[in-house]
């Protein structure tokens, strides 16, 4: 294979990650993966806490974090959602344990699995987790990432 077809090949494959990062949790419907427990509602407010967990599994599934796709999306907009202990606890046991699997042309990460607690604090860095208990605290919860 000539360095030309190497360069390429490479190129190609970039601009595929960077695409896929630039589109990924455009939209929020999803038939997600592996699901915990939970009943469907389960938090206050009328909360779809399953539709949630999906929308959060998908968030951080693959290349990159979905990290705000305004109000309705995106890890904050998930939290934003939440307002209240039983709203965070209804939405960790719905998310259950789950494999998120790491990007595939990113050959350096590893599949995570864990609970919605522990994905998310291997997903974001200190300052990311920071910002999401903030937005908790400021909705009155208690619970911490």
């Amino acid at each position: 294979m000539t360095k030309k077809t190497k360069i390429i090949i490479f190129s190609s494959l970039a601009l595929v990650g960077i695409l896929y990062v630039a589109t990924k949790g455009k939209g929020n419907s999803n038939s997600g993966g592996q699901g915990g427990g939970g009943n469907g509602n389960g938090g206050s407010g009328g909360l779809d806490v399953n539709l949630l967990a999906n929308d959060l599994f998908t968030a951080m599934e693959g290349c990159g974090t979905a990290w705000d796709n305004g109000d309705s999306g995106g890890v904050t907009g998930i939290m934003k959602s939440l307002k209240s202990d039983s709203d965070f606890d209804a939405l960790s046991m719905a998310f259950g344990q789950r494999t998120i699997h790491a990007c595939k042309i990113a050959f350096w990460s590893d599949d995570f699995t864990g609970n919605m607690v522990e994905c998310l604090k291997d997903e974001l860095d200190d300052s990311e987790t920071a910002e999401i208990n903030d937005i908790l605290a400021s909705n009155g919860i208690t619970r911490k990432i």
